[in-house]
């Protein structure tokens, strides 16, 4: 799914060693709102925005079987599920938000979408090849073990999990260090109306991963420059109001480009990234 509240409150919950966002609920309710501000075609050209994401299919080339079929948990408007879908792979995409869901699948019938919720999956034992999930196990307040206990009952044996979520990467760490966040009280959960994501340390999600029955064979870092404008207290403001500015001239691009290419590089990423990316393998 992957969009932020427009106003997040980080706080940071020392039993759990999560930073908590809050701000908007995310049920099935709040991601149909949230896309039926889209009208037809300009959903449309979202959808069809998902063919130039090369990195995505790049991965599911280097990991899937093209006789494997590929389930994406968490498709929102399924971009994704249409790139795949246009590359020859045999894709089929579950989301909780059914309103979202209707209008994807009236534009795009050939689509395998559907509505089902991706903690009770309406798929057979060992049926999929790769589990992808991009920006999803964030978002459940009672946390996700029970979709990674579903994604590994459905995944062959052998077969492929691609997880990314928002991560405490050491820029956010060292705010942990610095109080910038504010503790929550030990032990407390935050309200469900008011809870919109966790950002997780890799090292545990590493292990919930295994504790399910997984092999984590990579990771990487993702999104620095979001990572470095969402937590840069004061140059962070300035720089994200030059990646959202609309101009197109030669001069804002070029500054963009060099924001990005300074922010989005593996070392920047890896210090500030706002998410990461875990391969895990079915043992």
């Amino acid at each position: 799914m992957g969009f932020e509240a427009s106003v997040p409150v980080k706080q940071y919950d020392l039993e759990r060693d999560v930073i908590v966002f809050c701000g908007a609920s995310t049920s099935s309710a709040f991601w149909d709102t949230y896309w039926a501000r889209l009208h037809r075609d300009d959903l449309k050209e979202k959808i069809l925005s998902g063919l130039s994401d090369r990195a995505v299919l790049r991965l599911v080339q280097q990991l899937v079987d093209p006789m494997d079929c590929i389930l994406e948990g968490g498709c929102g408007i399924g971009q994704y599920v249409y790139l795949l879908h246009k590359h020859g792979y045999n894709v089929v995409g579950l989301d909780y938000a059914a309103d979202t869901v209707a209008r994807s699948k009236e534009l795009f019938p050939e689509l395998a979408l559907a509505v089902a919720d991706l903690r009770r999956l309406p798929l057979q034992d060992g049926q999929i090849g790769c589990y992808l999930s991009f920006g999803v196990i964030e978002h459940f307040h009672d946390g996700y073990d029970r979709i990674l206990r579903e994604a590994h009952r459905v995944l062959k044996k052998g077969g492929y999990l691609v997880v990314t979520f928002p991560q405490i990467s050491p820029l956010r760490r060292m705010k942990i260090r610095l109080g910038c966040y504010g503790d929550t009280e030990r032990g407390t959960r935050h309200a469900v109306h008011q809870f919109y994501q966790y950002a997780f340390p890799r090292g545990s999600v590493s292990e919930n991963l295994r504790e399910a029955g997984f092999q984590t064979v990579s990771w990487k870092a993702q999104n620095g420059a979001k990572g470095f404008y969402d937590e840069a207290p004061i140059i962070g403001p300035i720089v994200r109001r030059v990646f959202r500015y609309p101009g197109r001239n030669v001069l804002t691009r070029s500054i963009r480009f060099l924001l990005r290419l300074a922010l989005d590089n593996l070392i920047s990423a890896y210090l500030c990234g706002h998410t990461c990316q875990l391969v895990a393998r079915k043992v």
